[in-house]
């Protein structure tokens, strides 16, 4: 007797199997390359899957070029405003030292050498002046010291005709030169009224005979100097330059009267400066 034929169900068992098998395959497959298109939309700055390496490249290099670009504009402001700031700073620094300055220039002692006269007779063989010297200023000068010097320059008379021997005094008034206030052996003078005077005789080796040619009218006397002093601790000086006007009869009278001798200085054009 024959037996049945029992149905073949191990071969479709091991199809079946081979099959899930394939299908799992396929869908881990699918799950990584998912994955793998997921991150490179996260790295591309829109969003989109970029097609290829290059692609993604590109998108990363023009990224960072426009941040840096953002980055060079906000750095240029920020320059900018900072050199804006400095220029601020300078120009309040400048406004305020001009204002000390007015400040000073409109407060500080002004000595001004006013004006020079004989203190004896050019014909006694001697030459004395006094200047007059005033503080115009709002300050006391301090430590004031003086420098006066003679010569003689060509004859200059009366007129038009003395003209060129006037225009020949312009050498300049070095007397300025090394002169320095002295705060605690020169006086102070106060500003106002009050009237100071410089007595200064030429007593140098030429003396005498400078005083015999000006007072026989062969030479002009020019007598110039300095005035040297301290006002909100800084030195200022005035300089100052004079030639004696001669007229006929005597330089002064007889006897002497001080400060009223006849003949009279004038100022010239050159040699005077104050600062």
């Amino acid at each position: 007797m024959k037996r049945p034929n029992k149905p073949h169900n191990r071969p479709e068992r091991v199809r079946q199997s081979g099959q899930g098998h394939d299908d799992s395959v396929q869908r881990s497959r699918d799950s990584s390359d998912h994955k793998k298109i997921e991150r490179a939309m996260l790295n591309s700055p829109t969003g989109s899957p970029p097609a290829d390496e290059q692609e993604h490249r590109t998108y990363e290099r023009l990224f960072w070029a426009q941040q840096i670009r953002v980055a060079k504009w906000l750095n240029g402001i920020t320059l900018g405003s900072a050199i804006v700031a400095l220029l601020g700073l300078i120009a309040l620094y400048l406004s305020i030292s001009d204002a000390d300055d007015a400040t000073v220039q409109a407060n500080r002692a002004w000595l001004a050498p006013g004006f020079l006269t004989l203190n004896e007779p050019v014909e006694s063989g001697a030459i004395v002046v006094r200047l007059h010297v005033q503080d115009t200023g709002h300050q006391p000068a301090i430590g004031m010291r003086s420098r006066i010097k003679y010569y003689t320059a060509d004859y200059i008379p009366e007129g038009l005709g003395g003209l060129e021997a006037y225009n020949a005094i312009k050498d300049l008034n070095a007397t300025c030169v090394g002169l320095d206030p002295d705060r605690d052996q020169g006086p102070v003078v106060y500003p106002g009224d009050t009237k100071v005077w410089i007595i200064n005789e030429d007593n140098d080796s030429e003396a005498k005979a400078r005083a015999q040619d000006v007072a026989a009218r062969r030479k002009t006397l020019v007598v110039e100097g300095c005035i040297a002093y301290l006002t909100f601790g800084q030195r200022h000086t005035s300089a100052f330059r004079f030639f004696l006007r001669d007229t006929p009869g005597p330089s002064c009278p007889t006897p002497p009267q001080q400060g009223q001798c006849y003949w009279m200085f004038n100022s010239t054009e050159t040699g005077n400066q104050a600062n």
